[in-house]
């Protein structure tokens, strides 16, 4: 196989690029419609903790304020403690129980409370014991992007990031780990 000289790979860097910038508008640029979308319907990625997120509505399906994905979290796996420095996020815990962080605080979750948190609020979840589902909406949308940063879709190759590489995605997309 004959390698690409750098000007070629410039040439199709150029043009994805301005393909994305393309499809980026037209989603954008469209009128919200109404749609239904099942649990797990949307577009399903999976991660190393063995969860299955599925982001259901975003700019991308048409959205224009808002991102809402579900998350299935098998017991053991959960959310490391983050925050927001410009998005409010709500979470509804639809199945399951779970312990919640919020700041330095810990309260116990189960199906049927709704988490309310505003920008600039560590937050995370630990899931010791029990499937949970949860439903989350984020406004303005993006978290969604890092979803599609991180995690991999069925049948691609695991993605493999480092520490470092997760921080990155994060901080592009207004999430910022809690310092250990």
């Amino acid at each position: 196989m004959k390698p690409i000289s750098i000007e070629k790979l410039l040439a199709i860097t150029g043009f994805l690029l301005v393909l994305g910038a393309v499809v980026n508008l037209y989603a954008q640029s469209r009128e919200p419609e109404p749609s239904i979308i099942s649990w797990n319907e949307g577009e399903i990625l999976f991660d190393h903790r063995g969860r299955t997120n599925s982001i259901n509505v975003s700019p991308v399906s048409g959205s224009v304020n808002l991102a809402l994905s579900t998350q299935d979290m098998p017991p053991g796996s959960g959310i490391a403690v983050h925050r927001h420095d410009r998005t409010e996020e709500i979470l509804f815990i639809h199945a399951g129980e779970a312990t919640l962080i919020i700041g330095d605080e810990m309260y116990e979750v189960t199906a049927g409370d709704t988490i309310y948190v505003p920008p600039g609020t560590y937050h995370g979840l630990e899931n010791p014991n029990s499937n949970v589902r949860i439903l989350g909406i984020v406004t303005p949308p993006g978290l969604e992007q890092a979803f599609r940063e991180m995690f991999w879709h069925a049948g691609e190759e695991p993605k493999i990031l480092s520490g470092d590489e997760l921080e990155a995605i994060g901080l592009k997309f207004d999430a910022v780990l809690r310092p250990e």
